[in-house]
């Protein structure tokens, strides 16, 4: 009798567990995935586990020949956000066909290294594009000169078909909330290890803190050109942030809840990476989140993402993440 009692209490676990990692449950990693956060090499900066980030969505683009673009998340089962700049081709000109011909957008879900398959990816090619309506590229004055700023750099991928929800794929939350300077959240990507250099096959992953619109704003930094609708990240030494490649991928917090949130959407930074006060820039999805919530149809978890302590990023050894 104990024997079986026990193998009922083996098989309801087990059912709880991949309920909570099958179910659609937004935010949920593995648990050996989380409890690898806290190991100093990942604040450092280095490849991912597979599987570690289970919303992060490569974006490839059509060509002819199928390129790589841009990192992305995934929201639902039909939807992934990405930067709206991503839609973009190099002379500025949107997408030929992104509008009319989304298939030449393809998001491919549940990938690790890019040159290699592993059997857990998804590439499922988009049904519709939807461009933030407030995304735009400004001119701002400083006393160093004008700045380019891009604003509600967003982009809404709705995919053809509905993904498979399995543990190397499913979706990061969405939060009204902000989160605070100081909290550290986390960045992942294919992207390149410095401007012009080659892209990483693997993905890569870096922990950095929020830091304060005053503290993105001052001369030496953005010079007061960061808006309301930016999120700014990063260590003041420089050494992690995101690079070319990277644009469009989640900026990544762990809410009080225990789950994963998106934060922001990588979007711009300064012409080089990494360096001392060029903090890295991020759209803002609390900015943004009646625009997602009614073009997807998500509804919103309840969450409490306000237990963080207060962190002194200048106190943090830097490693370059994308090394």
């Amino acid at each position: 009798m104990d024997r079986i009692v026990f193998i009922i209490l083996v098989v309801e676990i087990t059912i709880m567990f991949y309920r909570d990692v099958f179910a659609g449950d937004c935010g949920v990693r593995s648990a050996y995935a989380d409890q690898l956060i806290g190991d100093k090499r990942i604040t450092g900066g280095q490849e991912s586990m597979p599987g570690a980030w289970p919303w992060m969505a490569a974006l490839y683009v059509d060509g002819p020949p199928v390129f790589f673009k841009c990192g992305a998340a995934l929201l639902s089962e039909r939807w992934v956000i990405t930067a709206g700049h991503c839609g973009l081709i190099a002379n500025g000109l949107a997408l030929a066909g992104a509008h009319t011909m989304p298939s030449r957008i393809r998001v491919r879900l549940g990938e690790h290294n890019l040159n290699a398959a592993s059997g857990s990816e998804q590439e499922i090619i988009a049904n519709k594009v939807i461009f933030h309506p407030k995304w735009d590229i400004l001119t701002k004055p400083s006393s160093k000169g004008p700045k380019t700023v891009s604003i509600y750099d967003m982009m809404l991928v709705e995919l053809k078909e509905p993904a498979k929800i399995t543990a190397q794929v499913s979706p990061i939350c969405l939060s009204t909330q902000s989160f605070p300077p100081g909290k550290m959240c986390h960045i992942a990507g294919w992207g390149n290890e410095k401007v012009n250099g080659p892209v990483h096959g693997t993905l890569h992953e870096a922990a950095i803190p929020v830091v304060t619109q005053q503290e993105c704003n001052k001369p030496e930094s953005y010079c007061g050109s960061i808006t309301d609708d930016l999120v700014c990240a990063g260590f003041l030494q420089g050494g992690k942030d995101t690079c070319e490649g990277d644009s469009g991928g989640p900026l990544m917090c762990k809410g009080n809840d225990q789950r994963w949130y998106i934060a922001g959407v990588a979007s711009f930074g300064h012409t080089e990476c990494g360096i001392p006060h060029k903090y890295g820039i991020y759209s803002k999805i609390a900015t943004s989140i009646e625009w997602i919530t009614n073009n997807t149809g998500i509804t919103l978890p309840v969450n409490t993402m306000n237990d963080y302590n207060p962190y002194s990023y200048n106190n943090y050894n830097i490693w370059n993440p994308f090394g």
